[in-house]
């Protein structure tokens, strides 16, 4: 107790005192900045997680490197870090959620923003710190150090904590999580919106059920011993893994957003054009990408590897004409976007300097028939494509293609007879 009670000290004294120095103390007034434009906000907040988060780093190298700088038994060395680091989370929940809830003001307004720090916040704390303690008890080699009697007895104990504690939050915090999770915007705009607005009202206005469904799963798998009984810890890890994806996804996407939007406003040539159709393609394959390793990343906190399933076996053969066709159509995008914003460039009635031009009658027939003729070509090359991957034989195709392209032997004779008298075929 010498040992571990002198690592647990010198870590708070680190954590608490250097809280106290003026460079590093939280700004009081953080909640009530108003910020003059976005990068203000971020700038802020920025600033006040690294003033919050900068004695917390020195605090968890005492924790996680005491048994270095003071050696001890493995057995001690053990319980030191189950008992420390369900209050290392708690203290990196507290101090990341300030700043991140700053950064709620603007969305949510300034008022809730302030209401939840105060009152959801350390409910959160207490759930990550119950959450990391009870997943530490289920720990082989700490189960064995303190006895099987005795670990099963304490996680029953936090377990029953950890449901006591969520269906109070639940309970209790309702209204407060609803207004954080609804946008002001969808509770004046309600039954407007597109797909993603109802969703999310959806989402806000039942988030209590499904949080005590996941209480109850969280029983159900600790009583039958499912997943080793940590299915609420899992599922809280992957609602936090989605909510981070989601965030850093729309962040970038707003970012090219404004990008494209920037260069649809403005005047330029083709190659700005292209640049504006290439980043809104990326936007979208952005989407796609962040949702695919959201599902890799929450299978993999389940156990199921999907890299290792994919790598052989029928993962691999699933896999591959699925990459292939993504890949062809991709292709068949990109082709279709370069010629459409050249055909459209063409036919602008002005050039980037404002100057009209005078587009010719054949122009302006040919051009959007050339851009229809490709649009079809490009269509029956990525259905060959994806039949192709699939497995399908597309050789008769090919020849059918072939068959009806080519011209018969009467038909060029007569072309040739009309086109020329002296032709010899």
């Amino acid at each position: 107790m010498l040992w571990a009670g002198a690592g647990w000290g010198l870590a708070a004294a680190l954590l608490y005192g250097l809280s106290a120095l003026g460079w590093l103390r939280p700004r009081r007034d953080a909640e009530r900045f108003q910020p003059e434009s976005r990068a203000a906000l971020w700038r802020t907040a920025g600033l006040e997680a690294a003033r919050r988060l900068a004695p917390l780093l020195p605090a968890a190298l005492v924790i996680f490197g005491w048994q270095a700088m003071v050696p001890g038994g493995w057995q001690e060395a053990r319980l030191f870090l189950a008992v420390a680091t369900p209050f290392l989370l708690g203290a990196l929940v507290w101090r990341l959620g300030h700043p991140l809830f700053f950064l709620l003001g603007p969305l949510r307004g300034w008022q809730i923003a302030r209401y939840a720090r105060r009152r959801v916040l350390p409910w959160l704390v207490a759930l990550a710190a119950l959450a990391a303690a009870s997943s530490n008890l289920r720990d082989a080699e700490l189960r064995w150090i303190i006895g099987p009697d005795a670990a099963l007895l304490a996680g029953l104990a936090l377990d029953a904590a950890l449901v006591v504690v969520s269906i109070l939050f639940v309970l209790r915090r309702r209204r407060a999580v609803r207004r954080l999770l609804l946008d002001s915007r969808d509770e004046a705009a309600t039954g407007k919106g597109g797909t993603l607005r109802a969703v999310g009202r959806t989402v806000a206005d039942n988030w209590h059920f499904l949080a005590l469904i996941l209480v109850a799963g969280h029983i159900i798998s600790r009583l039958l011993g499912l997943g080793q009984g940590s299915f609420l810890g899992r599922a809280l890890l992957t609602i936090g893994l989605i909510v981070l994806v989601m965030a850093v996804t729309f962040a970038l996407s707003g970012m090219l957003g404004r990008m494209v939007s920037g260069m649809q406003q403005g005047r330029g040539g083709l190659v700005r054009q292209l640049q504006g159709r290439y980043l809104g393609l990326l936007r979208r394959l952005l989407r796609v990408v962040a949702g695919v390793l959201v599902v890799a990343l929450c299978l993999r906190l389940w156990n199921f590897d999907v890299l290792a399933w994919i790598s052989g076996g029928i993962g691999f053969a699933i896999f591959r004409p699925i990459a292939s066709i993504a890949v062809a159509v991709l292709v068949g995008w990109v082709i279709w976007i370069t010629l459409d914003t050249a055909v459209e460039h063409a036919l602008l009635p002005s050039d980037a300097s404002g100057r009209p031009r005078d587009h010719s009658t054949r122009a302006r027939t040919l051009l959007p028939m050339l851009r229809n003729f490709a649009f079809v070509v490009l269509c029956v090359l990525t259905v060959i494509a994806v039949m192709s991957n699939l497995g399908i034989n597309v050789a008769p195709l090919l020849a059918g293609a072939g068959v009806v392209g080519r011209p018969s032997p009467s038909a060029r004779s007569s072309w040739c007879r009309t086109s020329s008298p002296a032709c010899s075929c």
